[in-house]
């Protein structure tokens, strides 16, 4: 199998369609990934057809229609710039439920509404690769970067279906007025830019797990109140060459009262200092700070926490 692929060539496809149908669908992943070695719609048709397949990525013009013949598609990975109609006809076609949209594939001001037609997504990544982010706050390392200057300007109106999503940027239509009709999203992750919408998050009536993570990470907006997240993951990276110098955290207790989990991921060095002065009060909240000990100075009044309530990683 992994000869046919690094050898190509017509010799190699006719070797690998005539795997048998029973032997296939344990190699669906390793006959998704040679499918760059064999451009063009005949390594689909003649290799791929008809196999369900975990994750799937469109990356060259053409592929979607292409891989029209592949079965049941749990994960489908966007790209390149694509019309958002023929996204959704095949979100629906082959049952996906996790869809990742590429700022590469934001090209000018793109309207992602054909998606509210696309009753089986649950999770939706805009720009961001790690839409599934529940696995995050299980210890998932976050897998690929993203841009921090992403430019993407997008339209997306409220999905009821879908219930984990990350952002690279708001969209251009988001309004805190419609935010309610997000009826399932519990999983928010707001990244790079996204974070400057942070305030217009207030009306999600289902959110309980929300991951920030941006270098424009300063505060709590003052005009934020949430009262069903109860955990919280936010990724340091602001490094203190840049004013103001300190993240500050204080604002959490108003922002979100009903908060249980704060994991703090700071980067191992370099980062801003981080003030956590007044969390000790937020009764009932477990603090986990990864990437830093007791003694970082970093840390700004974690010295009034009872004992055993922060724990460092």
């Amino acid at each position: 199998m992994h000869l046919a692929r690094e050898i190509g060539g017509p010799e190699a496809l006719s070797f690998l369609s005539r795997i048998p149908d029973g032997h296939r669908a344990g190699l669906a992943a390793a006959l998704v990934s040679a499918w760059d070695r064999f451009p063009g719609g005949e390594y689909a048709r003649d290799v791929l057809s008809g196999l369900d397949v975990r994750e799937l990525t469109i990356s060259v013009p053409g592929q979607l229609a292409q891989a029209g013949v592949v079965g049941r598609v749990e994960s489908l990975s966007v790209i390149r710039d694509v019309p958002a109609e023929e996204v959704v006809t095949f979100v629906d076609e082959h049952g996906v439920h996790d869809l990742y949209i590429s700022e590469s594939a934001l090209k000018g001001d793109v309207s992602l509404a054909p998606l509210a037609t696309a009753r089986g997504l649950s999770t939706l990544g805009v720009g961001v690769p790690s839409s599934v982010l529940s696995v995050l706050f299980d210890d998932e390392p976050l897998r690929v970067p993203w841009n921090q200057k992403a430019d993407a300007h997008f339209r997306l109106p409220p999905l009821p279906h879908v219930a984990e999503m990350s952002l690279i940027a708001m969209p251009a239509d988001w309004t805190r007025e419609a935010a309610d009709r997000w009826e399932r999203l519990t999983h928010l992750g707001l990244f790079g830019p996204a974070v400057r919408g942070l305030s217009a998050i207030g009306g999600l009536p289902a959110l309980t797990h929300l991951v920030l993570e941006s270098d424009d990470l300063l505060a709590m907006p003052p005009n934020l109140v949430h009262h069903q997240v109860t955990h919280l993951l936010v990724y340091v990276t602001r490094v203190p060459s840049r004013m103001p110098s300190v993240v500050d955290l204080t604002g959490i207790p108003a922002a979100f009262p009903s908060l249980t989990h704060l994991i703090l991921r700071v980067r191992a060095v370099g980062t801003a200092p981080i003030d956590v002065t007044g969390l000790e009060r937020m009764d009932g909240l477990s603090v986990r700070a990864v990437g830093v000990s007791q003694a970082d100075k970093r840390l700004i009044g974690v010295e009034a926490f009872p004992k055993g309530r922060i724990r460092y990683e």
